[in-house]
């Protein structure tokens, strides 16, 4: 956000909870992650292991190969696209994809693995709790000026922001932005921020910053 020219004020409306559980002694085709809060669990307990690794999306896919994964394969950006690529990849019988879940997600890819008839076995790696920003935190985002728009990059994020706008919309600035990664998360969103929803053409922030940009040129 600051490369491209904005002051960003950080509000956390959530918590990462990590789990550990014990992995699943079974014959693996491959690992699949939805998200970067389950890289650490997958490096503890694969490290080194020669499988390729569907990541949902170039974000996550970076994570992965930091943490020491060779074989990553990016998706676009949705968790049910990454249905196909795991179709493409070769498997043997009695092998299954690990899913490296969070707690708290949709059924997309479990039901994409079901209909494609592909073994899918899933792992609750992490948890996400809801939080509030504290008053220190909010006293810091009321020393400037109020914020003319919001990052929303998850359908919690999207519930979380409701929550937070009844307790602290005194931050916000009137008709602030609601900038959505997906339309999926913008519906999320009650109908009274409908007209102040502006989403990104693809599922990745490098898409969102663009829309930011364009809507920020917009109002010059």
């Amino acid at each position: 956000m600051r490369e491209a020219g904005f002051e960003p004020v950080l509000l956390p409306l959530s918590m990462v909870a990590p789990l550990d559980p014990a992995p699943p002694e079974i014959p693996l085709a491959g690992l699949v992650v939805t998200s970067r809060h389950a890289v650490p669990w997958l490096a503890r307990h694969y490290p080194g292991r020669d499988l390729p690794v569907l990541a949902v999306g170039e974000m996550t896919a970076e994570a992965l190969r930091a943490a020491g994964f060779a074989d990553v394969r990016a998706g676009p950006g949705r968790a049910a696209d990454l249905v196909s690529l795991a179709d493409m990849l070769p498997t043997r019988a009695g092998e299954t994809f690990l899913y490296a879940a969070g707690r708290v997600r949709l059924p997309d890819l479990e039901a994409g693995f079901a209909e494609a008839g592909l073994p899918l076995r899933v792992v609750e790696a992490y948890d996400t709790v809801p939080a509030l920003p504290s008053e220190a935190e909010l006293e810091q985002a009321r020393a400037g000026c109020p914020a003319q728009g919001v990052l929303i990059l998850s359908r919690g994020q999207a519930r979380a922001f409701e929550r937070f706008a009844e307790r602290a919309g005194h931050v916000l600035g009137e008709d602030v932005a609601l900038f959505c990664l997906s339309d999926a998360i913008a519906l999320e969103l009650s109908p009274q921020f409908g007209k102040n929803t502006v989403v990104a053409e693809a599922p990745r922030f490098v898409s969102l910053v663009d829309a930011i940009k364009n809507w920020s040129e917009g109002r010059d």
